[in-house]
């Protein structure tokens, strides 16, 4: 099995595979399209990939600005939602620099790729998260969206971080910087329990190949967290509010 970044490297076709058997049921794409008005609005989002969560919303949005670390996953983005390339721009990026574009922003959102950048700097997460946060919204409107999209555990059954790294990492996006949780049901479907232990195996490791296979199971279990934070235009100092209303 080949380590993570490699997969994001190497293996996008790998990646594709085991995305589309994720939430069969829609419940992510459903609450994304419910909660969040995409409509003509203006939309930067970070680890791209290959275009996981932006289907979800590109037939609606003016335009999106994808970025990802690897030119490898960008590739096959461009080639995923080659319908829609008069709307998106797609650049190299990485989650830990100034990522810039060329207007305001109304939503930011990113899948699964912040937890990564904050495992890798959970040494220094009081002072990071901010930084990266504060990154995040010079890019919006002042009254633009924040969505943040990771993981509370596959293969598991009921929702729990998977790591003590994300552990902090949601405890201070909720705690100190304002963010709302939804928990979300996105559960693979497979064809059989041989492919569900071969494609689970090659993302998440040996350990998940032997428990999905001896699990005897087509059906994967899995949560998804999304933590959404709404800006408000601010005080006349500046400093940004909370808005913790239903719609955007």
């Amino acid at each position: 099995m080949p380590e993570m970044m490699e997969i994001y490297k190497k293996h996008a076709s790998e990646y594709d595979e085991l995305v589309r058997a994720e939430d069969y049921r829609g419940h992510l794409r459903s609450f994304l399209r419910q909660t969040i008005d995409w409509n003509g609005k203006i939309i930067c989002e970070a680890g791209i990939g290959t275009g996981r969560v932006t289907r979800f919303y590109i037939d609606l949005a003016r335009r999106v600005y994808g970025f990802d670390r690897e030119l490898h996953m960008l590739d096959r983005c461009r080639r995923n939602l080659s319908d829609y390339r008069d709307k998106l721009v797609l650049e190299t990026g990485l989650n830990e620099k100034q990522i810039s574009i060329p207007e305001p922003a109304d939503i930011f959102v990113e899948g699964w790729s912040f937890g990564h950048t904050i495992s890798e700097r959970h040494h220094e997460i009081v002072s990071f998260l901010p930084a990266l946060l504060n990154r995040v919204q010079s890019l919006l409107r002042r009254t633009g969206t924040i969505i943040l999209i990771e993981t509370l555990g596959t293969n598991v059954s009921y929702p729990v971080p998977p790591t003590k790294e994300l552990v902090d990492f949601y405890r201070l996006l909720e705690e100190r910087h304002g963010f709302q949780r939804h928990v979300i049901e996105t559960d693979y479907r497979f064809g059989s329990r041989d492919e569900a232990a071969r494609v689970m195996g090659f993302f998440f490791g040996d350990e998940m190949r032997y428990s999905v296979k001896s699990g005897g199971q087509s059906i994967i279990l899995e949560y998804t967290g999304v933590w959404i934070k709404r800006l408000s235009k601010g005080d006349k100092n500046g400093h940004q509010r909370v808005d913790h209303s239903d719609a955007v």
